[in-house]
């Protein structure tokens, strides 16, 4: 049945030259792989053929850094849209510990972070480039583990530490320089959270019973204490915390407890008293931390881990809970709580913002809409990370039918995905300034090995030669056991504890800063991120062909 071939027509031009450009373009892979293949001797450890060769090859070759690649990848790829954006991130920073919760202020257009570390560090970074400026030591003063950070209204900043017994240091900013250290009562336990109003500080410390501390300071940084209010027998504020728990016009203070508890107290008058409702306790959900206030609004947000991890809205009027949201996987693991400063200019003061770490292994953000009645609507997710898009198909492209096993060609569904990169990011604190987010991470290092080798007498392989990636899926993040560095957020824990938990001797961070713009919510009810397309051919049937079809099916209905 089928036709003679001199009767068949010549192939069209376009699938002539198709042909000739996939010749070509094999003898040109092949003769590259030729020439790698001759250039390994008996004396390299070549496997030729290999898979593992052929990796080796392209990461030797390859023009640039890891981290060279993704900025390539990511250069002209951010949203410029309105909305709560990624903008970029600042190079890797060896700071040998983490900067946990709410260590770090922006204060007077500078970003400051400080390291929970036995020999603690301010680290002074340039905000329009993301650029380190300054590093001073503070150990020797007794800057051990910083767990907040805070600005005055003059070129000073205040350390508070979280070990016991708990400190504040005075430093001064520009250039970094320390002032003095304040000791505090070792029953107190270390410092949760600090903020400022005027020349009035509050500090609130983590120690079961907790303790709220209300100081003064004058122009030079320098603190007197002033008042000390008993929270409660056996009321522990968890970590961490946030720097919004003040309401200034009111001057009032917000404080959320582990037990399920609101506190509010009045520092006004020059001391510290509880005020109006006092203390308001739930007992449907517990374990509360993070709680950040909209003074405008008379609204709180906090997390709730009890029943189940969500988040609450509270209104301060009462302490009741007015609104439940709950926290899916994208935000696993919550670093920080801000709400947006109303002075700001170009920012929506109704902004509810939560730091945290995706399962997707990238920094995310959740925005919540405090305006909207039901927060379940009015809430987006904006990704520290980019979707490299990937696809795939999983069905056979050729069957075999019929009695004598004719070839039949399908099309079978293909799939889309996301890897998300860079990959090694992992949030651990963050700063809020004006319209922009600066979120600290710890930058994991990530490698593809390329050669294997087993170990005499068994199965188990292990790398002999690696490279470093931040883009592959097979790529494996983290280092080794004994070099890990593990983050506490306990405040009543000593100095020797805090050093052994957190392998003080042994472990090593290195850290990044990505930096985000604050605006309205991207994509309302989903995960808003940029992505890379695949260059994975989606169609299948040529145009031609597939014009051709278009036209004979109109001719046919016409007829």
């Amino acid at each position: 049945r089928l036709q003679p071939y001199k009767q068949m027509a010549r192939p069209p031009a376009w699938l002539v030259f198709r042909l000739r450009a996939l010749v070509a373009a094999f003898v040109s892979v092949r003769s590259a792989a030729g020439q790698a293949l001759d250039s390994c001797d008996a004396s390299q450890a070549c496997r030729r053929g290999t898979f593992d060769f052929a990796l080796g090859q392209f990461y030797e070759g390859r023009d640039g850094s890891a981290d060279r690649q993704i900025e390539r990848l990511t250069d002209g790829l951010e949203s410029s849209s309105d909305g709560t954006r990624r903008l970029g991130e600042s190079e890797l920073l060896n700071t040998g510990a983490h900067i946990i919760g709410d260590a770090g202020t922006v204060h007077q257009g500078e970003i400051f972070f400080a390291t929970f570390d036995s020999d603690g560090a301010i680290l002074r970074y340039d905000a329009a480039e993301q650029r380190l400026v300054q590093e001073l030591r503070l150990g020797s003063k007794g800057g051990h583990f910083f767990s907040a950070v805070v600005g005055l209204a003059s070129q000073h900043l205040l350390l508070g530490t979280a070990g016991m017994p708990g400190r504040i240091l005075t430093v001064q900013t520009n250039p970094l320089e320390h002032i003095s250290t304040l000791d505090l009562a070792a029953e107190l336990g270390g410092v949760v959270a600090l903020a400022v109003d005027g020349d009035s500080v509050i500090a609130l410390l983590g120690r079961s019973p907790a303790h709220m501390m209300l100081f003064s300071v004058n122009s030079t940084g320098q603190l007197s204490p002033v008042s000390t209010l008993l929270l409660g027998e056996d009321v522990e504020i968890a970590s961490p915390a946030s720097p919004n728990f003040l309401d200034r016009p009111r001057k009032l203070a917000y404080v959320a407890t582990t037990a399920g508890c609101f506190h509010r107290v009045s520092y006004g008058s020059g001391s510290l008293v509880r005020d109006d409702w006092g203390l308001q306790c739930n007992e449907e959900v517990r374990g509360f931390f993070g709680l950040a206030l909209d003074s405008q609004l008379q609204v709180a947000i906090v997390v709730a881990t009890t029943p189940y991890r969500q988040l609450l809205t509270v209104s301060l009027r009462s302490g009741l809970v007015l609104r439940t949201l709950p926290l899916s996987k994208d935000v696993a693991y919550v670093t920080n709580i801000f709400v947006a400063d109303p002075d700001t200019p170009g920012v929506d003061a109704a902004q509810a913002i939560v730091v945290a770490q995706s399962r997707k292994g990238i920094p995310i953000l959740l925005q919540v809409d405090l305006r909207n009645d039901d927060p379940k609507s009015s809430w987006g997710l904006v990704a520290g990370g980019l979707c490299d898009e990937y696809s795939w198909t999983e069905d056979s492209r050729i069957l075999y039918v019929g009695e004598y096993d004719t070839e039949k060609k399908v099309f079978p569904t293909r799939f889309t995905g996301c890897v998300w990169i860079p990959r090694g990011r992992h949030a651990t604190g963050a700063v809020l300034g004006g319209s922009r987010l600066y979120v600290v991470t710890e930058r994991l290092r990530c490698t593809t090995c390329t050669l294997e080798e087993t170990f005499f007498g068994s199965d188990t392989k292990f790398c002999i030669e690696e490279h470093e990636d931040y883009r592959a899926p097979s790529a494996v993040c983290g280092q080794e056991q004994h070099n890990t560095r593990k983050m506490v957020w306990a405040r009543s824990l000593s100095k020797e504890q805090l050093q052994h938990l957190t392998n003080q001797l042994y472990g090593a961070v290195n850290a990044s800063v990505i930096e985000f713009s604050i605006g309205q919510i991207t994509t309302t009810g989903q995960l808003a991120a940029v992505k890379l397309p695949s260059i994975a051919t989606r169609r299948f049937i040529p145009g031609h062909f597939l014009l051709l079809g278009v036209v004979a099916l109109s001719w046919r209905s016409e007829t």
